[in-house]
Parts: structure tokens; C-alpha cells; sequence
């Protein structure tokens, strides 16, 4: 795939190929990136879902919302502070699926390369996430579908052009609560590391149909 400007690049056809569009992106090695520097002015057809509508991708310009924020100080030693903030997880987890906690002890100095960059679906829109220094973001969507526990919502997300990294070599089992478990509600997906669930993600190569990797998972 040679990198080109305009609408060289965003293919409008009826005809339109976009495994073939993203095999040949990745073929080229140039990356967003070069696709950048290579002057574009549209959007690549192959970085657009058409299952979002163009009013679903209304921001927050107009209207102000209130991304929920959670202080856990106190969550260890106050027993009526540690109900009060699972009262809060609890009202966010059901009416946004999605929300931040600060003073949850983790250094600023692990934290203090974050970037902004992060949507999520609120109410039929996107809304974007700010970046609050030394604040955590938990979405619960990837936990409500292990977990299947109810009144949750599950919050969409939209990845932008800034991300993040995580390390493959961390050793620990990742999997359902087992304090939420019983012979009534028996684990839906079985444990696995961060290690194989990249592997098995990333060996999928292009995932058209946006299928979540973790079906692989499902007991």
C-alpha cells in the first residue's frame, strides 16, 4: 500500500474492500502515523465502524456531563466510608457502566505519563474522558461480560489515536471473582494471563466483524 493524500485514501466506492484496505495498510508499515505525514485530509474509510451513526458521534461541546470520580480515601480503615464508596461504585457501575477513582495508592510516578484520548458511550453519545492527573479509569464492560452480573451497565468505548501499553510478562491469573461464584452461578469464562490473552488476540490477525477475543475464554 502506497501512502497517499485525500481521498486517495478514503475509498467511498460501493465496491469497497476493507480486509483488503487493512492487509494493505499493515503491509505497508506506514503506521497512522504516516498516513499523517503523508497530508490526508480524510479519514480512512478503513478506521470508520458503520455501525455508528453520525449522531451517535456527538461530543460534549454543547452539553456537560459529569464523568463520575471516586475518592477511595478511607475505603480501609472507616467502615461507613468503605459502604459510602461501594454505594458510589455501585451507582456508577449502573447508570454509566464506566467511571474514575483517585487516591487509590498507586505512585503518580507509574501514572504521570498518561495521556487523554479515551471516549465512551453515554446515553447515544460519545463523551469524551478527561485526563485527571493521578486518576484511574475502570470501565466494567469486559468485567460485567466475565462476571455476567446484572444492573450493570456496559459502557461502550472509542478508541482514539492516543493509547496505552500494558506488560505481556505479567504472571497473574486473570478471571471471575471467586467470591461471586457459587453452584448457581458457576464461572462463564475461565481464567488466563495478560501474556495469552495478547497472544491470541494479536494471532487473530484483521477482525472484521469486531468479535470480542474473549469468547475464546468462555467455558
Amino acid at each position: 500500500m502506497v501512502v497517499t493524500s485525500g481521498a486517495d485514501v478514503h475509498d467511498d466506492s460501493n465496491n469497497y474492500d476493507k480486509e483488503k484496505e487493512l492487509k494493505a495498510f499493515d503491509n505497508s508499515k506506514a503506521g497512522v502515523k504516516g498516513l499523517v505525514d503523508a497530508g490526508i485530509t480524510k479519514v480512512p474509510r478503513m478506521f470508520i465502524r458503520s455501525d455508528i451513526s453520525s449522531n451517535t458521534l456527538e461530543t460534549t461541546k454543547k452539553t456537560q456531563y459529569n464523568i463520575p470520580v471516586i475518592d477511595l480515601q478511607g475505603i480501609e480503615d472507616d467502615p461507613r466510608r468503605h459502604k459510602e464508596i461501594s454505594d458510589e461504585v455501585r451507582h456508577a457501575s449502573e447508570t454509566w457502566g464506566f467511571f474514575q477513582i483517585v487516591n487509590h495508592g498507586i505512585p503518580v510516578s507509574v501514572l504521570e505519563d498518561h495521556i487523554g484520548g479515551l471516549q465512551v458511550l453515554h446515553e447515544d453519545k460519545w463523551i469524551d474522558v478527561p485526563c485527571s492527573p493521578g486518576a484511574l479509569v475502570i470501565n466494567i464492560a469486559y468485567f460485567e461480560r466475565c462476571f455476567r452480573k446484572r444492573g450493570a451497565q456496559s459502557a461502550g468505548k472509542l478508541g482514539r489515536t492516543k493509547s496505552f501499553s500494558f506488560r505481556t510478562s505479567d504472571p497473574r491469573l486473570y478471571g471471575p471473582i471467586k467470591e461471586l461464584l457459587s453452584e448457581e452461578n458457576p464461572p462463564k469464562y475461565r481464567e488466563t494471563t495478560v501474556r495469552d490473552y495478547a497472544m491470541y488476540s494479536n494471532g487473530r490477525g484483521l477482525d472484521v466483524d469486531d468479535t470480542s477475543p474473549l469468547l475464546h475464554f468462555r467455558l
